[in-house]
């Protein structure tokens, strides 16, 4: 389940960021 759309550029690259975004923001909402 993702917030917002993956792009398909640097995913490989961006992906972590992405992700660490994504659970930074979990642990907020919690």
């Amino acid at each position: 389940m993702f917030l917002a759309p993956l792009e398909n550029h640097t995913v490989s690259q961006g992906r972590d960021v992405f992700f660490t975004c994504v659970v930074n923001h979990l642990q907020t909402y919690k």
